[in-house]
């Protein structure tokens, strides 16, 4: 601490600015006390912070302030020093990088204390416990209001994406940073790009033992036997807008998603989901349980989405065209890819328009028993299916065209390998006297499927 000068004048007590050295923790004596320097910086030591301080107290009017202007590049080194005067700011999170601030804690008889100012971290690292990775800073300035605090994101790193936006926190209670009970956040958040399975990786329940129970308190377990990973983030309450470049699920790749959102005890709701996928768009809610054994409940309507453009039939991409309408309803549960795929459930409806295959006449094809190229044409259809643990299963879908009809039903594993029946139903000028049904099974990889015919005569009514 250098030289300080103040004194009282006019029932006002007065501190001028006066500089304050911080050394870093590696400066500290094995005896546990730091050596004194008459004004100077510890000799052969590394200063970990440099800050000016100056305080202004009214006396009469019971009204005042201290102000901190300074910089640091350990950040660490100051929650050490509140540590030590018994003020801890880190409670179930750790940060560690740079800083600078401007903060101003007042007061008067009439308002409760309060800090308000701005600090700037950047090129920091910040572990929650909870999450199993770092997220990493580029750049954050945290601005504190009349009780209010926001966080405004310059360039941060988590869950595999580069985020920007802010978050915000009214109603912060006096004992600012050590509170039990965290106030409700706000956000605006923009991330460039989210993974499912980076999701997993982050959020999963697979936090390290020991760098959790460091991270707590002891209040929390953090000096007995350690809480679960979720005791911090169980605490958070949350919500506001989340938009998201591109959102990848499996092969699934979603563009200019966006979502109101809300979490609340390790509870994930997403309402007015809107997102654009496969040349179309993708309505609905999504559900989200992230407990032991995480849970995730979605539904959702789809609109114009190209069937070429589909994932699963990527492939095919230059044989077909026509478009998709419908709904969905899926249910799944566990931490990681096989689980999920294991617990997977769901259900929906599908309508096409439209829709055109190059290269095989399949009515052509099944009206006279053998291959005929050409192109096969269906103004509408629909069907509903189901998802299971092993696929994609058609319970029905129903093809019209002029000549007639067409069925199809079967399964498509996960792995795009198809057991399909396909059934034709003739009409009209194509229709025979002996009213012939064709049926067709397709089998094997998607890409290159198996084709055999078979002829049979229809039932007649009273058969």
């Amino acid at each position: 601490m250098r030289a300080m000068r103040g004194g009282t004048q006019k029932q006002r007590l007065v501190v001028e600015p006066f500089a304050v050295s911080v050394p870093t923790a590696k400066t500290v004596v094995s005896s546990g006390r730091t050596p004194l320097a008459s004004g100077n910086v510890l000799a052969g030591s590394s200063v970990g912070a440099n800050a000016i301080l100056s305080l202004v107290n009214d006396l009469d009017a019971k009204t005042g302030g201290i102000r901190i202007e300074g910089q640091t590049t350990r950040i660490q080194d100051i929650f050490s020093l509140a540590n030590s005067f018994g003020r801890p700011l880190q409670n179930g999170w750790e940060l560690r990088g740079k800083a600078t601030a401007d903060l101003h804690w007042n007061w008067s008889a009439v308002t409760v204390p309060a800090w308000n100012g701005r600090a700037d971290v950047t090129q920091a690292i910040l572990q929650v416990a909870g999450l199993n990775q770092p997220v990493q800073i580029e750049n954050v300035r945290a601005e504190w209001r009349n009780a209010v605090r926001k966080f405004t994101l310059g360039k941060v790193s988590a869950f595999g994406a580069s985020w920007s936006g802010s978050v915000e926190q009214p109603g912060i209670l006096p004992s600012d940073f050590g509170e039990v009970e965290i106030a409700p956040w706000s956000f605006q958040l923009q991330a460039d790009h989210l993974d499912a399975t980076e999701l997993d990786r982050w959020i999963g329940p697979r936090a390290r033992p020991g760098w959790l129970q460091r991270l707590l308190p002891p209040g929390l377990g953090g000096s007995s036997a350690p809480e679960p990973p979720s005791v911090v983030l169980r605490r958070i309450r949350a919500s506001g807008d989340l938009r998201v470049d591109e959102l990848t699920i499996e092969k699934i790749k979603f563009k200019q998603f966006s979502a109101q959102t809300n979490l609340t005890a390790l509870k994930l709701s997403m309402r007015n989901v809107q997102t654009q996928w496969s040349g179309g768009e993708v309505k609905g809610s999504v559900e989200a349980a992230f407990s032991a054994k995480p849970r995730y409940e979605i539904a959702a309507s789809f609109e114009r989405i190209s069937i070429a453009q589909m994932p699963w039939l990527a492939k095919l991409s230059d044989r077909l065209a026509g478009t998709a309408y419908g709904r969905l309803e899926v249910h799944a549960g566990g931490v990681g890819r096989d689980a999920l795929l294991r617990s997977l459930d769901g259900k929906g409806d599908i309508r096409l328009s439209n829709v055109e295959l190059r290269g095989w006449d399949v009515a052509g094809t099944m009206a006279i028993g053998e291959w005929k190229t050409g192109i096969s044409r269906w103004a509408a259809g629909a069907g509903t299916f189901h998802l299971t643990d092993g696929g994609f299963d058609l319970n029905s879908l129903r093809l019209a065209s002029p000549a007639g009809e067409f069925l199809l039903k079967g399964s498509v594993t996960f792995s795009e390998d198809a057991d399909l029946t396909a059934e034709s139903h003739l009409t009209g000028r194509n229709a025979r006297a002996e009213n012939f049904v064709r049926f067709m099974q397709i089998s094997g990889p998607l890409a290159e499927p198996k084709v055999s015919l078979e002829k049979t005569t229809a039932q007649q009514p009273g058969d």
